[in-house]
């Protein structure tokens, strides 16, 4: 009985993130013990992590509007998340945001351009995010450059029965602008042998416009509805089978305007703008004991069907289907964790805009053991080898030490990682704004990153507090270049901006995260980050990046009663004015940051309402931002809550 007994905490230790099991496990702390899974591929305490690690939970969650999956990243730290309406961006350690990989439940998702859009995912759907910050290629291949954001979603547990969530929020901006109407909604139940757990959101948002008479919107209006099955079944008492199907409808429009080419078009012309895609996933899943291991299997397609006016009059279209196949086998022998693991994926990608179609195979093995030395020394050895049938071959290993006398741990550890050029990157050509062409190039390399880190932390009942210094040098760094016109491009295009490799790169720098429970009603957690990234050859400063970002989250619960205030600023912010369409447009830096406000009251214990103010101070990004950033402005909202 005692063997059976250990073996289903091996399974159930497994299963974390995939049946949705609570994060915080541990009663007798304050804080809780932390499990995540995706910084070694296996559930884990996240005192025992080789890496840094950042866990978005379901009462961080509550703090905020639930406008957006994105602006639940606003206080993790060494990320810049910004939700740009439809779309978003996020940035992991002062590199692009193609070298952050974004997953959930430890999958990729296809969408429109071959992109990613943390912005296209159900609020109501996600259970926690976690977040590992530097180089993962070892454990998940390209795009893990930077890190890896991997959102679990909400899973039904077995002898549950039934049960389910309403949630709804409404607000509109300063002077009646970006009226918003979310709903959200769930219903599951769970049985002895199976559980199952049906979703959907509707996400409705008008427009936004700094100048109220103007002719075009700065946050166009977003119409979206996310739609998602889950399930899963115990075989035995050793093995379970889980699926997931989800289905996403985009239809977001705005007003937009054509520039003026004379002189076959002397003045602008209006038009209707949108963007509109229809996403399709499923996943079949295995987790089991196995010889004495654990095997974890899963199987999943992805297809996205968009079409979008960016470049109007020409309709861009994107046709692009994913099939992954992964599986992970994890074993104990004394000392020893091993982890193997095998898994192909096949992109097929057909974007109007390119100049070709494109289809990448992707194959990798891997091999990770986490060493338990002696004492309070322990170490991390992984290697990844990937082969792309375009690229060829890459292998990126991953070193950790770590030593953890009683709370406090010193860790010191190197990685290294790559990224390949997306489609878009090698084979595009569009146009961006009326006047801004962006060509692709062929012959673009894979980027390459090497990295260093090291870490002091401590982990008390109360109190959590780590520091970390990173040093990484990016070789053949992908970036665009503006050069001049050329005689066959169109005649309104202004600036033309090329993908290309430039020399290499280096980004230094440290990051301070706490987390600290005051007594039994008062929270704080906070992040400073210090960013240095330069080229290396003429030591400018990149573009696109802040110097320092600091970030505070005051929350009080009591009792019925709990509030959260929430602040992100940013200091030194480097970039040039993208209205400036010269070829040596000057770069400048400034600051700016944003304060969120939410008061909730519990009223029954299954109903519990709300009000918010969003970005209080009414501050509006610099000119150098580029595109608005959600929100844009002052943001009222109130939103209730219903658990059945």
């Amino acid at each position: 009985m005692k063997k059976r007994s250990m073996k289903l905490k091996a399974l159930v230790a497994l299963t974390v993130p995939v049946f949705g099991m609570s994060p915080v496990l541990a009663e007798d702390t304050v804080l809780g013990d932390v499990v995540v899974y995706t910084a070694s591929g296996r559930a884990q305490s996240i005192a025992d992590v080789q890496a840094a690690v950042q866990v978005v939970g379901e009462r961080d969650l509550q703090a905020y509007t639930g406008t957006s999956v994105t602006e639940a990243l606003k206080l993790a730290v060494g990320v810049d998340a910004r939700p740009n309406g439809a779309n978003s961006t996020v940035t992991m350690r002062g590199l692009s945001s193609s070298a952050t990989l974004l997953l959930v439940d430890g999958q990729r998702r296809t969408s429109k351009y071959g992109s990613r859009n943390l912005n296209l995912f159900a609020v109501e759907d996600v259970e926690r995010i976690e977040i590992v910050r530097g180089p993962m290629s070892a454990l998940y291949g390209a795009d893990a450059s930077g890190g890896v954001v991997n959102v679990i979603t909400r899973k039904p547990a077995l002898g549950s029965g039934p049960g389910g969530r309403v949630a709804s929020t409404w607000g509109r901006s300063a002077h009646g602008q970006r009226e918003t109407a979310i709903t959200g909604a769930s219903v599951e139940y769970g049985g002895d042998v199976s559980a199952h757990r049906v979703s959907v959101e509707h996400r409705d948002r008008g427009l936004f416009r700094y100048d109220r008479d103007s002719p075009t919107a700065d946050l166009n209006r977003i119409d979206e509805r996310y739609y998602a099955y889950d399930g899963y079944a115990r075989v035995g008492s050793d093995h379970r089978i889980n699926w997931r199907i989800e289905h996403l409808d985009q239809n977001d429009t705005g007003p937009g305007l054509l520039a003026a080419a004379p002189p076959s078009r002397p003045v602008a012309v209006p038009f209707d703008a949108y963007e509109r895609e229809r996403r399709d996933f499923v996943q079949l899943g295995y987790q089991g004991l196995v010889a004495g291991g654990v095997l974890d299997v899963d199987l999943s397609r992805g297809h996205s069907d968009a079409k979008t006016t960016r470049a109007y009059p020409t309709i861009e279209t994107t046709d692009f289907v994913q099939h992954q196949a992964t599986a992970r086998y994890t074993r104990s022998w004394g000392a020893h964790t091993l982890v193997l693991g095998a898994g192909s994926s096949r992109d097929e990608l057909d974007v109007s805009l390119n100049s070709r179609n494109a289809t990448r195979v992707n194959d990798h093995l891997l091999l990770q053991d986490e060493w338990v030395i002696a004492g309070d020394w322990r170490a991390l050895l992984g290697v990844r080898h990937d082969r792309f049938d375009d690229f060829g071959s890459t292998t990126n290993p991953r070193l950790s030490v770590s030593w953890q006398p009683g709370p406090w741990s010193v860790r010191l550890g190197y990685g290294e990682a790559f990224r390949a050029p997306s489609v878009l990157e090698q084979y595009s050509r569009f146009v961006r704004g009326g006047r801004s062409l962006i060509v692709g190039n062929p012959d673009l390399k894979p980027e390459q990153n090497r990295s260093w880190e090291i870490a002091f932390g401590y982990a008390g009942a109360r109190l959590r507090a780590e520091l970390v210094a990173y040093d990484s040098r990016v070789s053949d760094l992908i970036t665009t270049v503006r050069k001049p016109r050329e005689s066959g491009d169109p005649a309104a295009i202004t600036v033309r901006s090329v993908y290309t490799n430039v020399s290499d790169a280096r980004v230094r720098g440290a990051e301070l995260s706490l987390a600290w429970q005051l007594d039994a009603r008062w929270f704080l957690q906070g992040g400073w980050e210090y960013i240095d990234a330069r080229d290396a050859s003429s030591d400018e400063r990149l573009r696109d990046r802040s110097r320092q970002i600091a970030r505070l989250g005051v929350r009080y619960d009591a009792g019925r009663l709990s509030a959260d205030v929430q602040a992100r600023y940013h200091f030194d912010y480097y970039n040039s004015d993208p209205n400036d369409r010269s070829t040596d447009a000057p770069a400048f830096n400034s600051n700016f940051g944003a304060t969120d406000l939410k008061l909730s009251y519990r009223v029954t214990e299954a109903l519990t309402a709300a009000i918010g103010v969003d970005n209080v101070f009414n501050t509006r990004a610099p000119s150098n931002y580029g595109s608005a950033t959600e929100p844009a402005a002052r943001f009222a909202y109130v939103s209730g809550r219903y658990v059945f």
